[in-house]
């Protein structure tokens, strides 16, 4: 079902930065991204600040699983486009 936002509606969503987080939370409550996909998210947002903000280092098996999370991400996104074109 799709909703339409009348111009007052867009205009106060106009402008405003939404943060990652923001969005990681919005996208799992309208059930656009699942729970497990979005506890993942969340998990790599927060090495994510934790390298750049305190300078911590990012541990292997945390690079591994990223890597295998946006290879699932690829890998989706190509069946779909496939899966779309025939």
């Amino acid at each position: 079902m799709e909703k339409s936002i009348s111009g007052n509606r867009k205009s106060r969503l106009t402008g405003i930065k939404w943060e990652i987080h923001h969005k990681l939370e919005t996208l799992n409550l309208v059930g656009k991204l699942n729970n497990s996909d979005y506890e993942m998210l969340n998990k790599f947002r927060e090495i994510r600040n934790n390298i750049l903000h305190k300078g911590e280092n990012v541990k292997k098996d945390d690079a591994k699983k990223c890597l295998e999370f946006a290879y699932k991400i690829v890998v989706k996104t190509f069946n779909d486009k496939i899966s779309d074109n025939t």
